[in-house]
């Protein structure tokens, strides 16, 4: 009977090698399959932060765009005013009936670009004002030898020049902290949102607003914006929050 078992013996180890070749199989498979999932995780981490930096770039970039509209609409109605101005000036500077009309341009001219001056000495980029009082002095020059009209066009040209530098230094203008639209921009609340005293989630809650409610945005810092209802309520809001105005 003892001999009968003999051949099953080596069946047996067979079957152990088989068994345990199995077993290192799948903890080979096991390991490999828990080193894909970390590297999986670890993707869609480094995904979702990229994610997230380029939300916050796009409302950054958004934000100034609103921004920029507002300086430009606010620039266009300087430069109205000014090529106005400008219009009227060089046709009464083209018509000087007198040397009192004259000389009345003259100081027109003159008190308009001090005030200029004035204005733009607190600026960092202080445009120099050497050609337009050169062309003040050449003006009052042609005014003293009976030049009424050469007189009237160098006083206007002077001004116009001061003119394009006061506009250039609103344009390079770079306000800090908090910083206003140039002008107002109208928007609507894309959903029930909560208005705060400051710009931040921690700050306190002052309205609650509802769905299609019309603001005007006032300024903005980082990404929150202050924004007043018709009715004069006021405080801070997240821009993602807000429906830009349709252009």
């Amino acid at each position: 009977m003892k001999g009968s078992y003999r051949p099953l013996v080596p069946l047996l180890l067979f079957v152990l090698i088989l068994s345990g070749c199995s077993s290192m199989d799948e903890a080979d498979k096991k390991s490999e399959m828990i080193q894909q999932n970390t590297a999986l995780q670890e993707k869609n981490t480094q995904l979702a932060t990229e994610l997230a930096a380029k939300k916050d770039q796009t409302a950054t970039l958004q934000i100034q765009l609103l921004a920029k509209k507002s300086e430009i609409k606010r620039l266009k109605g300087i430069r109205h005013g000014l090529e106005r101005e400008v219009t009227r000036r060089q046709t009464k500077i083209q018509t000087p009936e007198s040397k009192a009309e004259a000389v009345t341009v003259l100081a027109e001219a003159e008190a308009d670009i001090t005030a200029a001056r004035e204005r733009m000495q607190g600026n960092n980029r202080q445009p120099a004002f050497d050609k337009p009082d050169r062309l003040m002095a050449e003006s009052k020059s042609e005014l003293g030898l009976g030049h009424y009209a050469r007189a009237c066009t160098l006083a206007g040209e002077a001004l116009e020049m001061v003119r394009t530098m006061e506009l250039k230094t609103e344009t390079n203008a770079r306000p800090h902290g908090y910083t206003h639209f140039p002008l107002p921009l109208a928007m609507q609340l894309s959903r029930k949102s909560n208005i705060r005293e400051h710009p931040g989630m921690d700050a306190q809650v002052l309205h609650v607003l509802e769905q299609g409610t019309t603001v005007t945005a006032t300024e903005y810092k980082g990404h929150w914006i202050k924004i007043i209802t018709k009715e004069g309520k006021s405080g801070w809001i997240h821009y993602s929050l807000l429906t830009p105005p349709k252009t």
